[in-house]
């Protein structure tokens, strides 16, 4: 009777046990119990140093390699999103203040944004603004190597804020 109830617990813990599929290397979970010349169960013993080295585990499909710094995917809207008349008018601007022609003006940035208020990211002293989101664009020119930086809100032309003024629009990840 005593031989059928060791018997027994070895193998219901040997049931117990997770079996890795070949090519997968160790189970992970508790450790696994093995049998002692007494025929007791005892836990397993770490692996000496003549023991195989366990396979490397892969980072799951999209994750970058350790060591490298993630780069966030370009926000959807960074140019497309702008209607065209608009660009072109913020083109025509920027080219004639820089003295260039319209072929010579890059888009760097043209997106559908919202601004935290009438200001559109860019205040000036004194004046007062709607404190209320504004919806509206951003677009960033560059033309004879300087930086223009307009800001277009759902009424009026398009303003051109100073370099160095600017504030960002509302991030869309934020909840107030």
């Amino acid at each position: 009777m005593r031989l059928l109830g060791s018997t027994l617990i070895l193998l219901l813990a040997a049931a117990c046990t997770a079996v890795p599929s070949p090519g997968q290397g160790p189970a992970t979970g508790s450790p696994a119990a093995t049998a002692s010349p007494a025929g007791t169960a005892s836990p397993t013993h770490a692996p000496d140093a003549t023991a195989a080295p366990a396979q490397p585990t892969r980072p799951p499909t999209g994750t970058p390699p350790l060591g490298t710094v993630p780069v966030p995917p370009t926000p959807p809207g960074v140019v497309g999103e702008v209607p065209q008349d608009l660009i072109d008018l913020v083109t025509a601007e920027a080219a004639a203040l820089a003295g260039v022609t319209v072929a010579d003006v890059r888009v760097v940035r043209a997106e559908q944004v919202t601004w935290n208020d009438g200001s559109l990211g860019c205040p000036q002293p004194d004046v007062v603004y709607t404190q209320a989101l504004v919806d509206g664009y951003w677009v960033v020119l560059e033309a004879g190597g300087e930086s223009y930086d307009f800001r277009l809100g759902s009424a009026g032309g398009p303003l051109l804020c100073p370099a160095g003024q600017g504030r960002p629009p509302v991030d869309p990840g934020l909840d107030d």
